[in-house]
């Protein structure tokens, strides 16, 4: 974990009044005193423990040899601090609580418990230390079929690719839009497909060494050779994978997290499964598919949520240690085998009917430079009769429309 939680109880036995401790510890002003005891009531309230529990349950994270249990009380602050935040509003303003309000409900809660003897650290950029974050009351895990239809429906090998990687990783969004050639070449070209590198996490600062498989290779391989086809030349290793390219073009540019995180939302959208699932919350599948069958610090390695050591040289030994065992349990990541819904297959076609348009229209163009470059060559060419080969629109349309109907008749 990027921050300990530090294990003492500075001398401290069971305190009989937690509540008068904390009050006479204070040394501030009668109305942030009055704060803080307000924030620290309304905890213990929407925890549904009195004091003295409330104490106990601190005592009890850090005598605990479980590295869940011992971040359970962070993890509960955690999740109280996003339900003020998502679900409450300010009496004065009517507008949702901001930084301030959810920085005091930190500070009034750990105040309470360092006056109690018990200390927890939380780290420079003052978030606390959980293992899991907390998912946003609104939000949940996806289940398999759901991320395997919205790989199904994403329109193009970029964004499978993205998707694939984050629940084969726990990677967030941010983290994503970083991945060079150099992280994924050697995965994308072993025989088993599965590969790993080490990133410096965007939002936590943290060593994370993600893992992937075959599922994520198999997007990944035809993603690389588009565009090294739209780009004219081989990938280097500090290319970013994750960038927007135009055909004929020889530079790309950054895909920023928000496009990309703004891209996968708006599929979640069309599988109306809005305001339920989100792009950052693929991550979620990852740690509830591996939670009983990987070591914890396996899992916070992988994704980033533990403390690989910042200052050291990770190698391809330490990739290779923990490849080993990921490919044992990989099964319960993959998403592939299972039906789609009528919706994501619909939606897989129509993704299929505007590749093919794309590509009609690239022939079309093809031809059209091909004729123009010759046309002082063969001037009596369309006198003799040939005409330009194209497609019928409407027709084109009408005939994919048709597949579509007898594919969706099968099932």
């Amino acid at each position: 974990m990027g921050s300990k939680l530090l294990e003492q109880v500075k001398g401290v036995g069971v305190a009989t009044d937690p509540f008068s401790r904390f009050e006479g510890a204070l040394s501030v002003d009668r109305k942030t005193k009055a704060s803080y005891l307000k924030e620290v009531e309304a905890f213990r309230v929407w925890i549904e423990l009195d004091y003295s529990d409330l104490y106990q349950l601190g005592v009890d994270c850090l005598k605990s040899d479980e590295p869940s249990d011992r971040m359970l009380l962070l993890d509960k602050l955690a999740e109280y601090i996003e339900v003020v935040k998502t679900t409450q509003v300010s009496e004065s303003s009517g507008k949702q609580y901001g930084y301030g309000k959810l920085k005091l409900i930190k500070q009034s809660v750990l105040k309470f418990y360092n006056a109690n003897g018990i200390n927890f650290r939380v780290d420079r950029s003052h978030k606390l230390n959980t293992i899991t974050k907390a998912i946003p009351s609104n939000l949940r895990k996806p289940s398999k079929s759901e991320v395997r239809e919205l790989i199904a429906i994403c329109p193009n090998y970029r964004m499978k690719s993205a998707v694939a990687l984050s629940k084969d990783s726990g990677l967030r969004v941010s983290d994503i839009t970083k991945v060079k050639f150099k992280d994924i070449k050697d995965g994308i070209n072993s025989v088993d497909g599965f590969g790993g590198f080490v990133i410096t996490t965007e939002k936590t600062d943290r060593v994370a060494m993600p893992c992937f498989g075959p599922e994520t290779t198999k997007y990944l391989k035809p993603w690389i050779a588009e565009l090294e086809r739209k780009l004219g030349r081989r990938l280097e290793d500090e290319d970013l994978i994750f960038c927007q390219v135009k055909d004929e073009s020889t530079r790309f540019t950054k895909l920023g997290a928000s496009s990309l995180d703004t891209l996968i939302n708006n599929q979640i959208e069309k599988l109306g499964l809005k305001h339920q699932i989100s792009a950052n919350g693929l991550r979620y599948h990852f740690e509830s598919s591996l939670e009983t069958k990987l070591n914890k610090n396996v899992i916070l390695k992988i994704c980033g949520k533990g403390i690989p050591d910042s200052t050291k040289s990770y190698s391809k030994h330490d990739i290779d240690e923990l490849l080993s065992l990921y490919k044992p349990v990989y099964g319960v990541l993959t998403v592939e085998s299972g039906e789609l819904s009528q919706k994501a297959e619909m939606e897989s076609l129509r993704n299929e009917l505007e590749e093919m348009k794309k590509f009609n229209s690239r022939l079309e163009k093809s031809y059209e430079t091909y004729r123009r470059r010759h046309a002082d060559d063969s001037p009596d060419d369309e006198a003799d009769g040939e005409e330009k080969i194209t497609i019928n629109k409407k027709a084109f349309d009408k005939m994919i429309e048709d597949a579509i109907t007898r594919r969706l008749a099968k099932k």
